[in-house]
């Protein structure tokens, strides 16, 4: 396996600004290799899939995106290049002009960050890409936003169609949807947490203080002025652009019109999105006009891709991922994925 620092430029309106990622390739060249770009989840996410949390004092290392290239990059029959990439403002991914580049950012500069990714694989002709065969993979946000960048990719004549979406952790829910389930289950675990740790709790998480926030966040959301809304003493921040024009698009209408062979694997145990959107029936509602949908529901897998066996849980959350973002990725999800990528490299 190859790995190469590259650059990009980044989507929009931005023409002296690039993004920096890692283009894993396998280690034969002297034939044609299928291609996956893999798309950030929310928030300070780099190209391994880690998190830069409160400013950089506490970065979350889940190690999603680089374990997933290499599964792929490895696969003995039919290794794949893969693109892992920064999210602008993050990594290596900087403006020379824009010190807050990523809390600028809306929803719709990450899908145009996303195409110019795309872009780049299409022009791999000396890595042997077969730009036929390109998939978009895309983790939580990332997958929310998936049948976007698909539909944004068909709009440019220069770009060949997509072979096929893969929805990890994350299928049918718009991102707003998402939140709001989780603070009621943050809001449920308190109520039976038991204990001094589940009496602290319960003073300290109220339904009135979880609403009185939410409140407090959607008026900034909708005041064009406010770049970001501020969390835990300025120390976590949330991109106010981004989210408004999540509210404003209709995710439901896109994936609801998305005509690609499509993948869908979420955990049981991922508290992050409701599994239940995975089941065969459900999810027939949620993409009717996919030409393929296969979903699958993994039994103790978690948002970051890997399995536990205790009970998931939203207050103990990422105290569980650091210690998962060390692991090897869910086998089982591995199998279904390898099984998926094969039958459709070999369809016409």
């Amino acid at each position: 396996m190859e790995k190469l620092e590259v650059q990009f430029p980044a989507g929009g309106d931005v023409k002296e600004d690039t993004l920096s990622g890692t283009f894993y390739l396998p280690p034969k060249k002297d034939q044609k290799f299928a291609a996956a770009l893999v798309i950030h989840g929310s928030g300070p996410i780099d190209r391994d899939g880690n998190a830069e949390m409160m400013g950089g004092w506490m970065n979350m290392n889940m190690n999603t995106h680089c374990r997933l290239a290499e599964e792929l990059v490895g696969r003995p029959e039919q290794p794949m290049a893969v693109l892992c990439y920064d999210k602008r403002g993050i990594g290596k991914s900087i403006s020379s002009t824009k010190p807050n580049w990523y809390y600028e950012a809306g929803m719709l500069d990450l899908v145009q960050d996303a195409v110019q990714g795309y872009r780049y694989l299409v022009q791999q002709q000396e890595a042997n890409v077969d730009k036929t065969q390109i998939f978009l993979m895309g983790h939580s946000e990332g997958a929310i936003l998936l049948p976007l960048i698909a539909e944004t990719i068909a709009k440019d004549e220069t770009l060949p169609t997509p072979k096929g979406l893969v929805f990890l952790a994350g299928f049918g829910e718009a991102l707003d949807e998402a939140a709001g389930n989780q603070r009621e289950r943050a809001l449920t675990e308190v109520a039976v947490e038991t204990g001094l740790q589940g009496w602290v709790l319960r003073k300290v998480i109220t339904r009135e203080k979880v609403d009185k926030q939410y409140k407090d966040f959607m008026e900034q959301v909708q005041n064009k002025d406010q770049s970001f809304y501020s969390q835990y003493f300025g120390l976590a921040k949330v991109p106010t652009k981004w989210y408004r024009e999540h509210m404003e698009w209709d995710a439901h209408a896109s994936l609801q019109n998305c005509p690609l062979p499509c993948l869908a694997i979420t955990g049981a145990k991922d508290v992050q999105v409701r599994p239940e959107f995975c089941d065969p029936e459900a999810a027939k509602t949620l993409a009717p006009s996919a030409a393929s949908l296969e979903t699958h529901v993994v039994a103790n897998m978690t948002h970051i891709l890997r399995s536990i066996e205790e009970p998931p849980s939203m207050l103990n959350m990422q105290k569980v991922y650091a210690k998962l973002g060390k692991q090897p990725l869910d086998p089982e999800l591995l199998q279904i994925l390898h099984a998926w990528l094969t039958k459709q490299q070999q369809q016409a």
